[in-house]
């Protein structure tokens, strides 16, 4: 996905997501990759990915050069994580 290929902005919000429950099983990376830098941008550029799993939120604050890719994190989602949807607790496991 890339917020700022045709329309640039200075906060790009970009989202993958499915409906509550639906997620495919499996294991997932969250990869981030700056593909170019535009204009005078200054280097090493900060970016924030938040990661939710039912009711559990984690943030990744971290930075990427230009065409630098960066794993933010992997996790995986099981049978058991689909059933907890809409519980209070959730599997650590997951993130």
């Amino acid at each position: 996905m890339d917020m700022n290929v045709a329309v640039f902005t200075n906060k790009p919000v970009e989202h993958i997501l499915w409906l509550e429950g639906d997620a495919p099983l499996g294991q997932y990376q969250v990869i981030v990759e700056h593909f170019a830098t535009r204009h005078n941008n200054p280097l090493p550029t900060d970016f924030v990915v938040a990661i939710k799993i039912n009711d559990k939120i984690r943030e990744f604050k971290l930075k990427a050069h230009e065409k630098e890719q960066v794993l933010v994190h992997t996790f995986e989602i099981t049978e058991k994580d689909l059933e907890s949807v809409g519980s209070e607790s959730t599997s650590d496991d997951a993130l």
